[in-house]
């Protein structure tokens, strides 16, 4: 199956995006979301024993076990997940994959918000996950995990329909 998103068969330019009021914004706030992550994330692994849950079924329990330094390891991943999807707003058309075409400087924009978006959502889901490892029979955790997941979820569809409708603009 052939994608339908490839700029480069389609002799489009590529999209380069400058520096923004709301790019810094998000970006401050992603940073500030990272750090709290890492903050979370230490005093979790201090205080968790060595061996914890590292897997969870839909259902929120826990159905895999390894070391703590799992957490350290889904911190680093959370930290360059985010990263990458932040600097990937400054090159959209060679970064970011959509199920619709995107052509027109109003679907980039919908675009890149929705990547920003996605990457503030990112450290807290993290962060939840990190919460999960060390208190798996946690409620809250898993919620709250659910909470960031369904977001995420909820942003790119909507963003998805957005950018489909506005083809035009």
């Amino acid at each position: 199956m052939k994608p339908r998103f490839n700029l480069r068969n389609n002799n489009q330019p590529a999209i380069r995006v400058g520096r923004t009021l709301e790019g810094t914004i998000f970006e401050i706030i992603a940073a500030v979301l990272i750090v709290i992550m890492w903050v979370v994330t230490f005093i979790l692994w201090s205080r968790s024993p060595e061996t914890v849950p590292t897997h969870f079924g839909v259902t929120g329990t826990a159905d895999d076990y390894g070391n703590r330094s799992a957490m350290l390891i889904m911190a680093a991943v959370g930290t360059l997940v985010t990263v990458i999807m932040l600097v990937s707003a400054y090159s959209p058309s060679k970064t970011i994959n959509m199920p619709v075409n995107v052509r027109t400087p109003r679907q980039f924009m919908i675009v890149i918000r929705m990547t920003r978006i996605l990457a503030v959502i990112t450290p807290l889901l993290f962060t939840s996950i990190a919460c999960m490892m060390a208190f798996p029979d946690s409620r809250l955790a898993f919620i709250f995990l659910m909470i960031c997941f369904v977001s995420m979820i909820a942003v790119a569809i909507y963003s998805t329909v957005k950018v489909g409708r506005a083809k035009n603009g």
